[in-house]
Order: C-alpha cells, then structure tokens, then sequence
C-alpha cells in the first residue's frame, strides 16, 4: 500500500509553499507508525488476560490433558510469560511490524494438527495432539478505530503545522 499526494497550485506561492511543506510532512510517519505500534503492542498484551483473539472470539480451553498435567493454571498461552512478554515493534518511516521472535508463536496463532511437525526419535508425533488456533496478533475493532485516531489526530497536528 502507498500513498502518493501530489497537489500544485499554479500561481499561488504561498498557498504552494504550504502544500510542499505538508506533503514533506506526511511522507514522514514515522511518529504516528511508533504509536499505532505501540498501540498494537498493548492491544496484543490484553488478549493475554481477556484471554481471546482480536476478533473477540474467547480461545479454545486447555485440553483435559494439559489440564491434568497442571499446564499454566488453567490459564491460556502463559504457563512461562515468555510468549506475552516477546512482542515487539519496529517502525520507520513507511510501516510498522508488531509480533515476536518465540518459534512457537506460530503455532498457537495458526494451531497445528496432531504430528503435523513430524515424530519424535521414538515415533510419537509432534506435537502429541492438536493444538487449536489461539489468535493474539491482529488488529481489533477497538484497535482499528484507535489507529484512525491517531491518524487523524497526526494529519490534522501536520495540516496545521504546515499551514502556520
């Protein structure tokens, strides 16, 4: 996705001057990316304790198996915290990334099939049994309409800047 804003006004200088400096201007997003960023990055820590995906949607409880082997409580994806407290974000002046580095992340976002990595050396499969989907990055509603804010906030901050 680009944006592209090309806007001339043919014997105004002034008015031309203003339009350049605004266009400069909102090629340059890299402050409101870090806030979308950060913004994604808290919405993400909150589907940790509400326990649901981006869609709203509550994940799927623990097997009775994990259940019985005492895995995290009875508390969905933080038996450790590692997961929860791997996210990260990066931007510059064109995107932001938000995710984690966790190599199981994956799994628990996507979920995996019974043996769907393979088998152990003494033949049991990878993983034992299927791990349900469990959805924690993504852009909610409430996240959506915080980046529309922030958005709107920076251009109207920018516009009146340029203007000045």
């Amino acid at each position: 996705m680009g944006v592209r804003i090309d806007i001339r006004a043919a014997g105004a200088e002034r008015i031309q001057a203003a339009l350049d400096k605004l266009a400069a201007r909102l090629t340059a997003m890299r402050g409101p990316l870090e806030e979308i960023g950060a913004a994604l990055e808290a919405s993400t820590a909150l589907r940790f304790e509400d326990q649901s995906g981006p869609d709203g949607i509550a994940w799927a409880p623990l097997s009775s198996v994990s259940r019985a082997r005492g895995r995290e409580g009875g508390v969905i994806l933080s038996d450790t915290g590692r997961l929860g407290d791997s996210m990260t974000r990066r931007a510059d002046d064109r995107q932001v990334e938000v995710g984690t580095n966790v190599i199981y992340a994956g799994t628990h976002q996507f979920g995996a099939a019974r043996g769907a990595f393979g088998a152990t050396a003494g033949g049991g499969p990878i993983p034992w049994g299927d791990i349900p989907a469990r959805p924690f990055i993504g852009i909610s509603a409430a996240a959506e309409a915080e980046i529309v804010a922030i958005l709107d906030d920076w251009a109207q901050r920018q516009t009146a800047e340029a203007l000045s």
